[in-house]
């Protein structure tokens, strides 16, 4: 038969296999079920899921009060195990505890860990989440400077005189648009008023001269092929 020591009692757990109903248990014993259980959560090395799925099944019983009648110091210490390994119960300054557990025993599935809340947020840890120096507090480190550790001049980071190094600057690419040949545009110039009266006087002219031509250029004078001498007939025309 299996016995836990509790402080300077001993208890039969065989009994707490199942669980224990911690609203009608006596304190004391509630108390010594805890220890235990912590211990058993220690001794399998449970976390994250396991862990969580454990705690809900050996505290749905438990109340605010009852949580409360455990002490501040074992509800501290319940409640840092879990974080520790992976259950995430809310961490707040000015709220009590057995708020965060019972947040923890009553919720239907595991509460992700939010990304602004940290493991070590205890403002009672002395430990620093700045980086460490390597060289800090090392006797055997004389400080000295390896002359391996700075920059090396690499002879060949400089030019190489690759021959296809060509600093001529390349041509412009000629544009394949086709031109537009712009056709130029005759104007006839629009003659002047003068000119204009010049020009119908001189079609005037030309009209009473061939006028007057007809009236001289009768019959008689005209070609009739018949008896008439051509040579005359044109140098009378």
């Amino acid at each position: 038969m299996a016995t836990f020591a509790s402080n300077t009692e001993k208890w039969e757990t065989e009994k707490w296999e199942t669980g224990i109903d911690a609203t009608v248990t006596d304190i004391k014993e509630i108390k010594a079920f805890v220890n235990w259980r912590l211990s058993i959560y220690k001794e399998k090395g449970w976390k994250g899921f396991d862990l969580w799925e454990s705690f809900v099944d050996d505290f749905e019983s438990f109340t605010r009060d009852i949580l409360n009648n455990l002490g501040k110091d074992r509800l501290k210490k319940i409640r840092d195990y879990l974080r520790e390994n992976g259950v995430y119960v809310r961490k707040e300054a000015r709220k009590s505890i057995s708020d965060g557990l019972l947040g923890v025993i009553h919720e239907p599935t595991p509460s992700k860990w939010p990304v602004d809340d940290s493991v070590d947020d205890d403002p009672t840890d002395d430990h620093t989440d700045g980086p460490t120096d390597d060289h800090t507090d090392d006797p055997t480190d004389d400080h000295t400077d390896d002359p391996t550790d700075g920059p090396t001049d690499d002879p060949t980071d400089g030019p190489t005189g690759d021959p296809t190094d060509d600093p001529t600057p390349a041509l412009p690419l000629l544009s394949t648009a086709p031109v537009q040949i712009i056709q130029p545009t005759l104007v006839t110039p629009t003659p002047t008023p003068t000119q204009a009266i010049d020009q119908l006087a001189l079609q005037g002219s030309f009209g009473r001269e061939i006028t007057n031509l007809t009236k001289l250029y009768t019959d008689e004078v005209k070609y009739s092929s018949e008896q008439d001498n051509f040579d005359f007939k044109f140098k009378i025309f």
